[in-house]
């Protein structure tokens, strides 16, 4: 019984969750909604590259990165997208706040490490 719980949660806990993100853009009336970026913050910054390997930056979109890892590693992220819309006789103004990601790097041995995450 033990195994079959410890299954489940195995089963679970590596499964994709997909939902709906809060966003206030015009076009998700229509489901075209906003393009989300996937990695972090340095990947965004170095225009979407995910080949680097670095000894202390998790690297969420290539796991081979892992094993370069010499510390213990942890990052996080949220992001505010704010809108605000104006015609001749109106103006409006929103934002929403996301969670992004938080992922933690462990580095096992001198060439082996592993990560966790939520996204």
């Amino acid at each position: 019984m033990i195994k079959k719980i410890l299954a489940a949660i195995t089963l679970l806990g590596i499964t994709a969750v997909y939902a709906q993100e809060n966003t206030v853009s015009p076009y998700s009336f229509y489901a075209l909604g906003d393009v989300k970026f996937k990695g972090t913050i340095e990947n965004r910054m170095m225009g979407g590259l995910s080949v680097y390997t670095d000894s202390i930056h998790l690297n969420l979109q290539n796991p081979a990165s892992y094993g370069g890892l010499k510390l213990t590693t942890y990052t996080a992220a949220l992001s505010y997208t704010g809108l605000r819309l104006k015609s001749d006789n109106a103006r409006e103004s929103a934002g929403t706040v996301a969670f992004d990601y938080l992922s933690l790097g462990i580095n096992q041995s001198k060439k082996i490490g592993f990560g966790l995450g939520l996204m």
